[in-house]
Parts: C-alpha cells; structure tokens; sequence
C-alpha cells in the first residue's frame, strides 16, 4: 500500500470550490469528509485551534484526488465501507500532527469503515447522498441516451443520403450506358455506309478503266486502218486526151 503524495506548500481549496471541481453539493463534500477523513488533510475537516475549536475547513490537491476516487467507486455501485476499504488498499493512512499531538489516521479510518454510529452519519443522510448520485447517474445515462438517438438519427440520415446518391449515380450510369450503345450503332452506321461507299467507287473505277481500256483499242483500230499500205500501188495507165470534134460546141443558155 502506498501513501498518498503531500503537497503542503499547495495552495489550499476553499469547500464551495472543491465541491465545485468535484461535481457534487457542499453537504456531500461535508459528509465524505468526516467519512473518509482518515485519508485527508487535517485541513479538511478544519484543524484544530489553541482554544480547540475546530477552524475552516480547506483542502488539498491530494484530498481532491483522494475524493475524486470516492465519486468514482461510489458511482459504481460501492458502498461506504467498500470504498474505505478500497483507499486502504490504494493508500495507507499515516500520522498527522496536530496542535503537537499525534492523531492516528489508521485509527479514524477504521472508525469510518464501521457501520455508522448514532451522530456520524443518519440513515436518512445516506439515503439523500444514495438518491443524489442515482439522479446525477441517471442524468448522464439519459444524455448518454440522448446522444445514441442522435448519432443513430445522424448514421440514418447519412445511409439515406448514401442510398439517394448511388440511386441517382445508377439513372447515371443508365443514361451513360444508353448515349454509348447509341454512339456504338452510330460509328457502326457509318462505317457500314464508309464501305459500300468505298465498294462503289472500286467498281466505278475497275468500269471506267474497263471503258478506257475499250476507248484504246478502238483508237488503236482505227489508227491501223488509216495507215498506208506497205507494198507500192500500180501506175494508172496513160491515155490519150479524146480528139475534138468539127462542130461548134453547144452554148447552155
């Protein structure tokens, strides 16, 4: 077991404001304090004057520590007497001097863990103490509560926006799906047309080179039968010019 740290040159809490750190009402404060005073400060429960009177009660870090422990194991489901015996297993009460006497705080936690006594803590205080931090529980679970419906609300709406979104991407799609078969059929169109076109210019060429073919050879023809023959033609004979006659020739009127 060890101790917990002192810190006297700390500065010292005033109970509305350790109350206030801790989360919890002053009479609270007031009633852990005397429950559990044999693992706090002599401050916390107010030291003792000359006169011995008690003076104000003031607190340390380490007895804020030691009192947040206390919330969390009674906020558990502990009991006072669990929760004592759980700071005696995490820290080990040790001797305080006070008015230059030594008060034994193992003592006084051993008084603390035993059933309350007439004067130290009445039933209906510990009721009041059970019932408040039941409603601080059940205020936190239920904004715990509140924050699940609001996440799950949040999750809902994201999902339905992430279903509105793929839906509209889908009609997407389909759209595109439909522009590119009609694109397809299209390119297939016209590269059918761009073949017979192709087909027919091949056959009008193969008859217009048939036709010119045809041209040359009847231009050949016709060059070979204008040619001169090759022998030498016979001479015409000689014949002499017919004689003239006596009469007088015949005037055409």
């Amino acid at each position: 077991m060890s101790s917990p740290p002192r810190s006297d040159d700390a500065p010292l809490l005033r109970p509305a404001e350790t109350a206030q750190r801790l989360g919890i009402p002053a009479s609270t404060l007031r009633r852990w304090s005397r429950r559990f005073a044999a693992f706090l400060s002599p401050q916390a429960n107010g030291a003792l004057g000359a006169d011995g009177a008690r003076g104000h009660r003031r607190y340390t870090p380490d007895d804020l520590m030691v009192l947040a422990r206390c919330k969390a194991l009674l906020s558990q489901g502990f009991t006072f007497e669990q929760v004592a015996q759980r700071l005696e297993s995490d820290f080990e009460p040790e001797a305080w001097v006070v008015e230059g006497k030594i008060e034994e705080a193992k003592d006084e936690g051993k008084q603390g863990s035993q059933p309350p006594q007439t004067g130290d803590l009445m039933p209906t205080e510990e009721a009041a103490d059970l019932g408040q931090m039941m409603t601080q529980m059940l205020a936190t679970l239920s904004g715990s509560q509140q924050m699940l419906i609001t996440g799950q609300q949040a999750a809902r709406d994201l999902l339905s926006l992430i279903i509105q979104d793929n839906l509209n991407l889908k009609e997407e799609n389909k759209h595109l799906r439909e522009r590119m078969v009609e694109t397809e059929r299209r390119i297939f169109e016209m590269k059918r047309e761009m073949t017979r076109h192709r087909e027919e210019e091949r056959e009008r060429m193969r008859q217009m080179e048939a036709y010119l073919f045809q041209l040359q050879r009847q231009l050949d023809d016709l060059t070979r039968s204008q040619r001169p023959p090759a022998f030498p033609l016979a001479t015409a004979p000689h014949l002499p010019p017919p004689a003239r006659s006596a009469a007088p020739p015949v005037s055409t009127p």
